[in-house]
């Protein structure tokens, strides 16, 4: 009988409502096809400023954006690019759209747009990534672990050679 209860839909489980977001997007269809870059460079912005307020209030920070688009002859396509680092900026963002929208540019009018932000955690959840390789080269081992213990404020790193001299 359950099973047949849950395969109608009928479920006594209650529904958990406060789940994370997979992704968040904003999209716009146009009346008229948009051919000049600034204006559309304009109407992409305003669906990036939407997407970047949505994340803020849910203090949710996304990797992967993703950028769709149909031309005004209705071929559509979408497009992703995954960073390095996560964000919810809009300049970010935007630099990232622009970019994946170079591949359409010029191929005729855009008819729609559409923005996502996947990939996403809390804020307070992402680690800034310390680069090491991009470490002045100046520095020493010891400077790098000094300054990796000062960004962390804790005394996590030292050398092996610490271990065998008792400290």
């Amino acid at each position: 009988k359950s099973f047949v209860d849950k395969a109608n839909g009928i479920d006594p489980t209650p529904i958990v409502l406060d789940g994370l977001a997979k992704s968040i997007g904003q999209s716009k269809t146009f009346l008229n096809p948009i051919y000049d870059l600034e204006e559309l460079k304009e109407k992409i912005m305003v669906e990036i400023l939407e997407v970047e307020r949505r994340a803020k209030i849910r203090d949710l920070m996304g990797k992967t954006i993703q950028f769709g688009i149909r031309m005004d002859n209705m071929e559509s396509a979408a497009r992703s690019i995954t960073l390095d680092n996560f964000t919810n900026d809009r300049e970010i963002i935007l630099e990232n759209v622009m970019s994946l929208y170079s591949e359409f540019e010029g191929e005729g009018g855009v008819t729609f747009i559409s923005i996502t932000l996947s990939g996403l955690r809390p804020s307070d959840e992402v680690v800034e990534q310390i680069d090491l390789f991009s470490v002045d080269k100046d520095l020493s081992t010891d400077d790098v672990i000094q300054e990796l213990n000062n960004e962390l404020n804790n005394n996590l790193f030292f050398k092996a050679s610490k271990l065998m001299d008792g400290e």
